[in-house]
């Protein structure tokens, strides 16, 4: 009788999408959905998402921007959202009311808090400011007593007490900047602005703050603002072939800046540049250039969160999450308009048809059970060119009541074998399952698959196989 022989996966990696089982590890994904590897190295498939708001606003219009206006001596925040012609605001009922009325549909709103007020602005409108007074919140276009921002600018940031503006359509490389006064005004300084290399044929894409400096980028440049005020602001570019392609894909890490560039996601240290999406290019490639722009992105958990269009689609409909420590990605099959992340680390999400959610909390998609699977490359346990016979999975994995599907493929795409568990309990407990259909083959597939309500952790798996000679004999 031939020995048994044992191969064991752990340590469990990410997705990795390179054309090559050979440059794959053996504990990397070859595809993933749906399914997070935590830090200890298990498989887990993802949190789910729920209504914040029960009923949907009027009219079911896409929400295309999503905000929490923290005030000085307001004891909670409130939540800003645009959808269709309107900014709302969020009652104590989880019912969206007006805030501002009459404006241009299907801008992709940014925002942001200074000197107690909230502005907020996007590509088809005028600026507009929220204020409160005495629990009430209201909201009209920005104006300032010199000159007022020019319509339409759609990227907005603070910086060193000022408010930065810039994406005017009929000025789009030039940025515009307030006094640092509480209620900011734009001077003849500030009016005339700061140039971003007019005349290049690129527009400024973004806007974000590194350290000390606001960073500006352009589709394949990126550019330093230093100084500390309009007397000494400097523009300095440093890198000249890559840069943004959106300016909500641009997240804070702490002390870098992830972006979105159509060659990959990008980790900026204020002089150089990282691909952290060399590993799955394929899902960048991916991405629709018709709506690149209009990618968003949250650091949250010590992983970079990017919903995105898939090619074909017209509306982010995925998302890809990268965890900063381990490299490791993965991608969920819902996709938001925009993130926001509030000091208490609850992420929300604005969805379309008049919804926002709140993420990454439930065991559902709202009432839906979430379909999950990881698949590894073609193994051949470390003995390449040797024909096996494998007998049987022993699995170690915590799930309550539901199942899940192991299902195996050899090398010569023909024979596959699936196994369905149905285990007891939520403790990690070992499952053992004989194989038996005839696998025979140098390298196998596995693809472990869940379809439910429940959170599965899964530890570890171990194949039992044995060597076959050329003439089909145990050995």
């Amino acid at each position: 009788m031939a020995d048994d022989r044992y191969y064991a996966l752990t340590s469990f990696l990410g997705l990795n999408t390179q054309t090559s089982d050979f440059l794959l590890r053996d504990n990397e994904a070859s595809d993933i959905s749906n399914v997070d590897v935590d830090s200890q190295g298990y498989l887990r498939n993802r949190l789910g998402y729920a209504q914040l708001n029960p009923t949907a606003i009027t009219g079911t219009p896409n929400v295309l921007g999503l905000y929490g206006f923290y005030k000085d001596g307001v004891a909670s925040y409130k939540k800003i959202c645009a959808a269709g012609t309107k900014l709302y605001q969020l009652d104590g009922s989880s019912v969206w009311q007006d805030l501002v009325t009459s404006l241009t549909t299907g801008g992709r709103w940014n925002f942001v808090t200074h000197g107690n007020a909230c502005y907020a602005a996007d590509e088809l409108n005028t600026p507009q400011k929220i204020t409160e007074s005495s629990g009430t919140y209201s909201g009209a276009a920005w104006t300032c007593t010199t000159n007022n921002p020019a319509d339409k600018s759609q990227f907005i940031k603070v910086h060193r007490d000022a408010i930065f503006l810039a994406g005017d359509t009929s000025n789009a490389s030039t940025l515009t900047y307030t006094t640092t006064a509480a209620t900011p005004d734009i001077d003849a300084t500030g009016n005339t602005g700061i140039p971003i290399l007019k005349g290049d044929g690129q527009k400024i894409t973004g806007l974000s703050k590194l350290g000390f400096n606001l960073i500006v980028f352009k589709k394949h440049q990126i550019h330093h603002i230093t100084g500390c005020t309009s007397a000494d602001f400097t523009r300095r570019m440093v890198i000249q072939d890559k840069g943004s392609y959106s300016h909500r894909s641009l997240v804070n890490t702490g002390n870098t800046i992830v972006m979105l560039h159509k060659s990959g996601i990008l980790n900026f240290n204020g002089t150089s540049i990282q691909d952290m999406s060399v590993n799955f290019k394929s899902k960048i490639d991916g991405i629709d250039e018709d709506y690149i722009q209009n990618a968003c992105a949250i650091f949250y958990n010590k992983r970079y969160w990017l919903s995105y269009t898939y090619e074909g689609s017209t509306s982010n409909d995925r998302i890809l999450v990268v965890d900063s420590v381990t490299g490791a990605c993965t991608e969920y099959d819902y996709g938001v308009n925009a993130f926001y992340l509030d000091l208490e680390n609850n992420l929300y999400g604005a969805g379309d048809d008049g919804f926002v959610y709140t993420l990454d909390t439930t065991n559902q998609d709202v009432n839906t059970d979430i379909s999950s699977y990881w698949q590894s490359k073609y193994l051949d346990f470390g003995l390449p060119g040797i024909t096996k016979k494998l007998k049987e999975i022993i699995v170690y994995i915590s799930l309550a009541t539901e199942s899940m599907t192991f299902t195996f493929y050899t090398d010569q795409g023909r024979q596959d074998w699936a196994k369905t568990v149905t285990p007891t309990s939520a403790a990690i407990t070992e499952y053992r399952n004989s194989i038996s259909k005839e696998m025979v083959g140098k390298r196998f597939r596995l693809k472990m698959a869940h379809d439910g309500g429940e959170r599965f952790k899964i530890y570890q798996v171990i194949f039992k196989y044995e060597i076959i000679d050329r003439g089909g004999v145990v050995v």
